[in-house]
């Protein structure tokens, strides 16, 4: 969030709000054990919103930065394409924002 120019008020405001966050299912009148979350984004909530434009743009800039292809997106969806002289230069290239997509999602 700095790397866009984000206040640092609002990004430790943001960090505090994605901290010690806890989750339980509730189904059928049943109620499960609470569980620690750490990955995700808190669904419902006014910022959330606001936080995943901020995580996809910062996914899209690293992808972009280390991989030739080019992104479009649209809410919480994403395409990536790639220009080439033929398929398997298409495919190569259209591989490379996969891998460093996983990573920042899996990885972090």
């Amino acid at each position: 969030m700095a790397t866009l120019g984000i206040d640092p008020d609002l990004v430790r405001l943001a960090d505090s709000f994605m901290q010690d966050r806890r989750i339980r299912l509730e189904m059928e009148g049943r109620t499960g054990a609470e569980h620690s979350i750490e990955s995700g984004i808190p669904q419902e909530s006014l910022v959330s919103p606001v936080l995943l434009v901020v995580y996809i743009s910062e996914m899209i800039g690293y992808v972009k930065e280390r991989a030739d292809v080019k992104a479009l997106s649209f809410v919480d969806d994403v395409a990536w394409w790639a220009d080439g002289t033929n398929e398997t230069e298409v495919a190569r290239k259209r591989t490379c924002p996969i891998s460093f997509t996983h990573s920042l999602l899996y990885f972090p």
